[in-house]
């Protein structure tokens, strides 16, 4: 019988090392050194993944901020038209409310009588003058 026992350190160190040339190989072959390799194969190869996926973050978080400031940008000058608008409408409003007080005044009855007397040189007939109409359809 023989019994398993635990990989020492330096077994272990040379199985990372292996690893490490191993990953160092397939890049050297994925990049083809006798042909030209691309421009984005050259950036991939010289960048990290990590540092690609902060950058895209890094743009994603720009993006969103700029969005943020829009939008309160917008929205404060959405919130000043609706100010002007209510204070034209009160505005608005209260001329309004002192047109129906001056129409309601230049419609009295009294008025209407000055005015008919005063200007149209208008006279009210006597009362005895007066004859009431009577209607003959029935």
């Amino acid at each position: 019988m023989s019994m398993r026992t635990k990989p020492s350190a330096t077994m272990r160190r040379k199985k990372k090392e292996v690893d490490t040339r191993t990953l160092y190989q397939k890049l050297r072959a994925w990049l083809n050194p006798g042909v030209n390799p691309l421009p984005i194969q050259v950036l991939w190869a010289a960048c990290n993944k990590l540092v690609v996926v902060n950058l895209c973050l890094l743009m994603l978080t720009v993006f969103s901020a700029l969005a943020v400031v829009y939008s309160k940008h917008t929205t404060r000058q959405l919130n000043t038209r609706l100010q002007q608008l209510a204070n034209q409408r009160d505005t608005l409003q209260a001329e309004w409310t002192q047109l129906m007080l001056e129409q309601g005044t230049w419609a009295t009855n009294a008025r209407v009588e000055e005015v008919a007397t005063k200007h149209l040189n208008m006279i009210s007939p006597d009362p005895q003058a007066m004859q009431p109409l009577v209607s003959s359809a029935k």
